[in-house]
């Protein structure tokens, strides 16, 4: 039997102390690993709600048009029933028509994979022209130097043309 019973805890067995370091560690580590997948999830909603947001706004607006038109046309034929029904058929049909419009328009919007690839491409293009840029700028400097020594080359050459020869004759042409 152990000192104090076997109900009471060992000396080592502290409820109360706090868990090692690595289970701790190991405890946070879950932890942020947990977080950065809800903060992921949170992302991807976000998203949706902003897209439904606008198609909730945009079915709105269309909706308000619509009943504006229907009032409108209630109004202007109000003689009949029949008139003001055709009228809010046709109305509804042209909603339906732009409803079905901006779902296709949905769809063929990129999605935010095709976003990062475009961005990805961009970034190597802008990458790509910086040192197109950098090896034209060093093309350019070689040039003007290479420009600069033939220009002294053909001062050396005019100056030696120009010098007597050794039987005291000046040099012209090429020819003694």
């Amino acid at each position: 039997m152990e000192a104090g019973g076997p109900d009471r805890p060992r000396r080592g067995d502290d409820p109360t102390r706090p868990a090692d370091d690595g289970e701790l560690r190991a405890g946070q580590d879950r932890a942020a690993d947990e977080h950065a997948a809800i903060r992921s999830d949170l992302r991807s909603l976000r998203s949706w709600v902003i897209v439904l947001a606008v198609l909730t706004a945009i079915v709105a607006a269309v909706a308000v048009f619509a009943l504006i038109e229907a009032r409108e046309a209630q109004d202007a034929q109000s003689s009949t029933a029949t008139a003001t029904q055709a009228d809010i058929e046709r109305v509804r049909d042209q909603l339906r028509e732009r409803v079905d419009a901006l779902e296709a328009r949905l769809e063929d919007a990129p999605t935010s994979q095709r976003v990062d690839r475009l961005q990805t491409r961009v970034a190597k293009a802008r990458q790509a022209a910086r040192s197109a840029s950098g090896e034209a700028t060093a093309a350019s400097d070689r040039a003007e130097r290479l420009a600069t020594r033939a220009e002294a080359l053909e001062q050396r050459v005019d100056a030696l043309e120009t010098q007597p020869d050794t039987d005291g004759n000046q040099q012209q042409d090429g020819t003694n």
